[in-house]
């Protein structure tokens, strides 16, 4: 038999799990809140005005905005989902990128080259098949 405590975390982190699987990048945004159960009203996005209490009350205005920071951030993910969906499938946006130049600028530069090699030391090997592990430290607050 198992306790009480350990049914209600098991059962917190499978609604938790269910409900990050409900919010998967290709759902419309404004099918999002689509929940009849929680919510009666919703606005021309799809964030919900009213629960879905027998009284119907508005949403208070600190549960709007936590609806709405939801809302946005699904926005840009669903976003990036269709262009990624547009890339998988071949569809063109339309720009045109010149021959032999990038559309998304010069690449990135390595962080190799923007380290000091006074400062850090970089030491790569396969040490005779063993994890070798040291950190060295000439200041901070293990240094007597």
């Amino acid at each position: 038999e198992l306790p009480q405590w350990y049914k209600a975390r098991r059962a917190f982190f499978e609604q938790q799990n269910n409900s990050k699987q409900a919010l998967s990048p290709s759902t419309p945004p404004n099918q999002l809140f689509r929940d009849e159960s929680k919510y009666s009203e919703w606005d021309e996005r799809g964030i919900p005005t009213k629960d879905a209490t027998e009284d119907r009350k508005p949403i208070t205005k600190s549960q709007g905005k936590k609806l709405s920071k939801i809302y946005d951030a699904h926005c840009k993910r669903h976003d990036k989902w269709k262009k990624e969906q547009q890339q998988k499938h071949g569809e063109d946006d339309g720009s045109v990128v010149e021959r032999g130049s990038s559309p998304k600028g010069p690449p990135p530069a390595r962080w190799e080259d923007s380290l000091d090699p006074s400062f850090c030391q970089f030491v790569a090997g396969s040490f005779g098949k063993r994890q070798g592990l040291e950190f060295q430290s000439d200041m901070g607050p293990f240094v007597h």
